[in-house]
């Protein structure tokens, strides 16, 4: 089963390396695609990232840095638009469930940052992978082992990014945020304009064969008209015909 890890900024990267890292270890039949690890140095990633955004699974790595960010917020609005509800979740680094009840990513299954919260995203990715799902035995051990140096891990990307004591971004930093942005949807446009385009492509081809069948089908109901007349027209014909022939043997016989 491919698994779409999506992360925005320095913590959500770190998580999201460990998640990329540990979940194959738990589950061997998962196999997570994660930018820095997934895309090769060269490659055009915007049209890589659109491919891999139709997966399987999606989980979206939020921090409090992150959770009001466009880019995350793009991502998670593509995997839920392809995939139910059900299989697109959160793991919550940073943050509780009430940190997003006026968020447009509550409507999401979340996962938090505890041993039961992740047991529980575990169990739901293996009940999405049908035939090749692990019974509950193998998986519960499978998770108590790798377990403890996810935990360990996720400490210790909390504890070394909480420590780095951050200025507020200044007014400039702000705006270059703001139009990086701005840029980051103004290139995605042009795709979605040309999905819209084929879109009505698609439908003016679509009313443009059914306009093209109706047309053979008044033609040949034209066609039919026509030759139903000819053949009342030949019925008359022959019935004036015969009228006449009758007329005329009735006046021969009088004289």
């Amino acid at each position: 089963m491919n698994l779409f890890i999506s992360w925005s900024g320095e913590k959500s990267r770190k998580i999201g390396e460990i998640f990329f890292d540990l979940l194959p270890q738990i589950i061997n039949h998962v196999t997570p695609w994660f930018s820095p690890e997934s895309i090769e140095s060269g490659s055009t990633w915007d049209a890589i990232i659109q491919n891999a955004l139709q997966t399987d699974f999606g989980i979206v790595i939020l921090t409090e840095e992150n959770k009001e960010k466009p880019w995350i917020h793009f991502e998670a609005g593509a995997l839920s638009k392809g995939l139910e509800t059900s299989r697109v979740c959160t793991f919550l680094v940073d943050l509780g469930t009430n940190d997003l009840l006026h968020n447009p990513l509550t409507k999401f299954n979340h996962t938090e940052n505890n041993y039961e919260s992740i047991c529980k995203l575990i169990n739901t990715i293996n009940n999405n992978l049908g035939d090749k799902k692990l019974n509950e035995t193998m998986l519960e051990k499978s998770f108590k082992r790798i377990h403890p140096e996810m935990e360990t891990r996720i400490k210790v990307v909390l504890e070394s990014i909480n420590t780095i004591v951050t200025k507020p971004p200044s007014t400039i930093e702000v705006v270059n945020e703001l139009l990086e942005s701005v840029r980051e949807m103004t290139r995605r446009l042009p795709r979605i304009e040309r999905y819209s385009e084929i879109l009505v492509e698609r439908n003016a081809n679509q009313i443009e064969k059914q306009e093209k069948q109706f047309d053979v089908r008044q033609q040949r109901n034209e066609e039919r008209m026509i030759e139903l007349s000819k053949q009342l027209l030949n019925m008359q014909q022959v019935s004036l015909e015969m009228f006449v022939r009758q007329q005329q043997e009735i006046s021969g016989n009088k004289e």
